[in-house]
């Protein structure tokens, strides 16, 4: 795995019910823990904690200066953007590039409701 890389783990949410909430976790999340005895201060940086992707990605649908996201699937919204020059998050593309292509995570927080 390259330091690049997205892997995703998933959890239940106590507070959706059934929901399955994927986290994002960089690599230095799955490192083992130290074996010596001593407890490590608990890191503070942004990257190292893990993120909810549903979180990343609605925050995405819900920012309107990428343009209208009805109609589109989150990628297609993304390309449009990049194309357009509005300089899209580049995390919202590996996650999305990352997903299974039937995932209903493509689709944005409209799809199905309006």
């Amino acid at each position: 795995m390259s330091s690049g890389s997205i892997q995703f783990r998933q959890s239940r949410n106590p507070h959706a019910g059934d929901h399955i909430a994927r986290k994002l976790t960089t690599r230095k999340d799955l490192a083992p823990e130290p074996s010596s005895g001593l407890s490590s201060q608990p890191s503070t940086s942004q990257e190292d904690e893990p993120q909810d992707i549903g979180h990343i990605l609605k925050n995405f649908d819900l920012t309107s200066k990428f343009g209208p996201c009805l109609g589109l699937t989150r990628l297609e919204r993304w390309n449009r953007a990049q194309q357009l020059g509005l300089n899209p998050p580049a995390e919202v593309h590996r996650i999305l590039e990352s997903l299974p292509d039937e995932d209903s995570m493509h689709e944005s927080i409209w799809a199905g409701r309006v």
